[in-house]
């Protein structure tokens, strides 16, 4: 199960408007994906300095 990064809370699957999010009910607050966005923003490879 999922949990919230800022209390640890279980987080909640809802799906509203065609759009799957996560609900935390401590915070009251809807979470990001945050797997999804650390995989579609993760940064490229560092290519080796040419000297």
């Amino acid at each position: 199960m999922p949990v919230c990064p800022c209390c640890s809370d279980t987080l909640l699957r809802h799906f509203q408007h065609s759009k799957l999010y996560w609900y935390c009910p401590n915070c009251r607050q809807e979470m990001p994906q945050l797997i999804e966005q650390i995989q579609h923003h993760s940064p490229q490879p560092i290519s080796p300095t040419l000297r």
